[in-house]
């Protein structure tokens, strides 16, 4: 069975939910709530209907179910919007947009709206939230930028802006360090092979910018920060930020 997932009984399922409040990182926008999802197996919604409903045959209504998907999915791939029972509308429509009528007719890429109908509205709006938790503080690197090449590059012994949220380095054991990416595309393991930027000129929880170390090697490497920053002093776990794959110039 899947992490999360239900299997739904006779009995009533409560009507409220778990949420998360997290940071949110769009400008003008301070935080987001995040409702846990709970999943309902198929196979459970076949197995509470039979228990409600005593007497129904749950391997011709699984099997009449199979052929009305089969049907909304034909109708779809024929262009036409399909309404699952009072629920809600399916529509194809084309992502993103078009600069001419040209483009417009050759364009392949679809996708689908779905359209809540007021039946499916009113069956959520009594929910309430039973408990909500905040979420973690965390690092996050959002860009790294070269600031002695043209294009942005990294450059052993240059100077680079890390930017990015909760980024401000504490107490000794706080660091950044550049950890080489093997063949698989992830970041070694041996913490020996990493290596330490030394010199760190701004230091804010924004954006660090740093010097990076002339023993850096052209290629690949993942950006690792560790720090040990609290507004409320020095933390005794450190938060820990990792970036994406970037690329190292020599010196």
């Amino acid at each position: 069975m899947a992490k999360n997932e239900l299997t739904l009984t006779g009995e009533e399922i409560e009507s409220a939910v778990s949420a998360m409040f997290k940071k949110n990182y769009l400008p003008g926008r301070d935080f987001y709530v995040q409702i846990d999802k709970r999943f309902v197996s198929y196979k459970g919604e076949l197995q509470s209907i039979q228990d409600d409903q005593k007497g129904v045959d749950i391997g011709n209504l699984n099997y009449n179910l199979g052929i009305y998907q089969d049907k909304l999915l034909t109708l779809l791939s024929q262009g036409y919007s399909v309404k699952i029972l009072d629920l809600l509308i399916i529509s194809p429509v084309v992502r993103g947009s078009v600069k001419s009528i040209s483009e417009a007719k050759s364009q392949r890429v679809f996708t689908v709206k779905i359209t809540p109908l007021p039946l499916l509205l009113d069956s959520v709006k009594n929910l309430s939230i039973s408990d909500i938790k905040v979420a973690e503080k965390k690092v996050l690197i959002s860009q790294i930028l070269g600031l002695e090449d043209l294009e942005g590059a990294l450059v052993a012994g240059k100077a680079a802006s890390v930017r990015g949220d909760n980024l401000k380095l504490g107490a000794e054991g706080s660091g950044v360090y550049f950890a080489p990416v093997g063949d698989d595309g992830k970041e070694s393991e041996d913490r020996e092979k990493w290596i330490k930027v030394e010199k760190v000129l701004r230091n804010v929880n924004s954006e660090l910018l740093v010097i990076l170390p002339n023993t850096l090697k052209e290629g690949k490497y993942i950006v690792i920060i560790e720090t040990l920053y609290s507004s409320k002093g020095v933390r005794k776990i450190p938060l820990i930020g990792k970036s994406e794959i970037v690329e190292v110039k020599g010196e």
